[in-house]
């Protein structure tokens, strides 16, 4: 017998968790059949029937650190003062964020500095 997989399910897989529980098969015979843990056959089954959709939900992410304000002033005041080094725009502007967060705001409105 293979080991139990974990990690995500796929849509065949969920539609198989459906069906078989539309035959009455039992969470555990399931796991067994598709080599996933019982408890990951149950919490999806669960979900679908509060649901009524096999389809997972997206998740929020982390929010993030740098607004849209803080990005418009580093912007302005590399605008301003062109030659100044990023490290000294960093410390200026928002030095409560790292300077790979401050790279990447430079680079979502195209300034490579």
């Amino acid at each position: 017998m293979p080991p139990q997989m974990t990690g995500y399910l796929t849509e065949f897989e969920k539609g198989q968790i459906v069906a078989l529980r539309k035959n009455e098969i039992s969470f555990s015979e399931s796991g067994e059949l598709l080599h996933h843990p019982n408890s990951t056959v149950q919490t999806f089954h669960n979900r679908f029937q509060m649901r009524g959709d096999a389809n997972t939900l997206p998740t929020p992410g982390r929010s993030k650190i740098i607004t849209a304000r803080t990005c418009y002033s580093l912007v302005r005041e590399f605008k301003k003062a062109r030659y100044q080094t990023l490290s000294e725009l960093h410390n200026d502007v928002a030095p409560h964020v790292s300077l790979d967060t401050v790279k990447r705001a430079f680079a979502s409105v195209n300034i490579r500095k």
